[in-house]
């Protein structure tokens, strides 16, 4: 065991604690150095120097009496498309409250970025218009080069909430923008009991949304 002694001030002596003003080396002169920041790759996340299109009305993917996956919006840029997501879970007055709290445990753990929990965390994919398929899990497993130049990317994200209720939101980065003609959007969730499923949506209206985004600065 790691036994933790005190000191009398009386035993220090006062000789220890002089200042030794000699002990460090001047600084050199000249201008400080600046951190520049690390460039992100735009298929990464979405730009942030852009305003989006936002195409469509949120609407519920899945639900049962305790937990609803919706889609917050769909957000188009110049150069690819931001599907928001979101979980909620409440408690109604037919839930026990063990039954709850462990339904909350999985609910946090349903987002954790680890190998442990992985496959059973929300996964997201798409199917292109030409076929091709993409999918977003926890960790990232592909390259750009390794997907053939396009990827989907789960990014940001965040929640909270109280006794009763919570709430967790992120974003699917799908880069670069979907040819024209039907987009699918799969998900599943073992952690919380979600099975697979699937929303199409309209590749071309995603691209002629895309012509309208806006820069921020000039």
């Amino acid at each position: 065991m790691l036994a933790l002694y005190h000191v009398p001030l009386d035993l220090l002596s006062a000789r220890r604690w002089t200042r030794h003003l000699a002990f460090f080396e001047p600084l050199p002169a000249g201008e400080e150095p600046r951190c520049e920041p690390a460039p992100v790759p735009e298929w990464s996340a979405p730009p942030t120097d852009e305003l989006p299109v936002g195409v469509g009305a949120g609407g519920v993917l899945w639900r049962n009496p305790l937990i609803a996956l919706s889609i917050r919006c769909i957000d188009v840029f110049s150069n690819g498309v931001d599907f928001r997501l979101g979980i909620d879970a409440r408690k109604d007055d037919h839930v026990e409250d063990d039954e709850w709290y462990d339904l909350l445990d999985r609910f946090t753990g349903s987002f954790r970025h680890s190998r442990r929990t992985a496959n059973r965390s929300l996964r997201v994919g798409v199917t292109l218009p030409d076929g091709d398929k993409l999918t977003a899990d926890f960790p990232r497993r592909l390259s750009p080069e390794e997907e053939g130049g396009r990827t989907l990317v789960l990014h940001g994200g965040g929640g909270g909430g109280s006794d009763v209720r919570q709430s967790r939101t992120y974003g699917a980065w799908l880069w670069p923008l979907p040819p024209r003609g039907d987009l699918t959007l799969h998900f599943i969730c073992e952690e919380l009991g979600i099975p697979e499923g699937s929303a199409t949506f309209d590749g071309g209206e995603l691209a002629d949304a895309a012509t309208a985004s806006t820069p921020i600065w000039d």
